[in-house]
């Protein structure tokens, strides 16, 4: 009889914790999951813009450093040809013998 009560004590053990087991909510259970999309969507977002915009500042830079080298040949250009007009006699002036 020992065998019988234990079996039948299991059993009830068994069915008593299915009983009281807590229920799924299948509403909770896909907001979970969208929360979890939603959450790596955000991520891989970040991990676009951050190159993005990276590359936005390197380009900015590339842009002012090209404005700055024509600034500089400019400069060197009319510099150079200040030169050569100092070094060459004027038009209209009497040269010295």
């Amino acid at each position: 009889m020992t065998a019988t009560h234990l079996l039948l004590a299991f059993l009830l053990a068994i069915l008593a914790g299915v009983s009281f087991a807590q229920e799924v909510d299948p509403l909770r259970a896909v907001a979970d999951r969208n929360d979890d999309i939603a959450a790596r969507i955000e991520q891989a977002k970040k991990a676009i813009d951050e190159p993005a915009s990276t590359l936005a500042d390197l380009r900015k830079a590339k842009t002012d450093l090209e404005q700055k080298m024509h600034w500089v040949e400019r400069r060197a250009s009319v510099y150079s040809l200040g030169q050569e007009f100092a070094q060459t006699p004027h038009l209209g002036e009497p040269t010295s013998p």
